[in-house]
């Protein structure tokens, strides 16, 4: 049996038009089934503003007041649930000059808290920063994460910072 030019064209022609319509329709059941499901529930969540992707980056804008553990934690929960790979959960905030210039001064702090385990010092070092800054701050933190909070006037920023593996949130 001769095989042809042509007919080599038509096979590779068809499984080239067979892989786009595998690929398309997959990007469209991960839209119609994962993505907007999960967006859908990620902006029902108290304390969520907005929500949504940014390639693999999902971007929280939070209502004034919102408590940063309580939501970051819900939607960690429902990003698993649903099977939602995510690279990063983005807080959008309304930083001023003037809480950038106090998140960098913490950072110091925060990052020496970290490194010595001593967490309950670092917390109270963080809020007489903040309070000799005229800003108010809350600080908590789980297993995982150290949550920051700063406030001065309306201006808000959030911070999420890793706790190192190894490193005891109980010290």
């Amino acid at each position: 049996m001769r095989v042809s030019v042509k007919q080599v064209f038509v096979v590779i022609a068809s499984f080239l038009v067979t892989l786009g319509a595998l690929w398309a329709a997959e990007r469209i059941y991960v839209a119609s089934q994962v993505r907007t499901p999960f967006l859908q529930a990620v902006r029902r969540t108290p304390g969520v503003a907005g929500a949504w992707l940014n390639g693999r980056d999902l971007v929280l804008q939070l209502q004034p007041g919102a408590d940063l553990e309580t939501v970051y934690d819900t939607v960690q929960a429902r990003a698993a649930a649903s099977g939602q790979a995510m690279d990063a959960v983005l807080i959008r905030d309304r930083a001023s000059p003037a809480l950038r210039a106090l998140d960098n001064e913490l950072s110091f702090v925060v990052a020496q808290g970290i490194a010595t385990g001593q967490f309950v010092a670092m917390r109270q070092q963080i809020l007489a920063d903040a309070a000799r800054a005229r800003a108010q701050a809350q600080v908590s933190m789980d297993r995982g994460d150290i949550f920051l909070t700063l406030r001065q006037g309306s201006a808000v920023l959030y911070q999420v910072i890793p706790v190192a593996k190894g490193a005891d949130p109980n010290a």
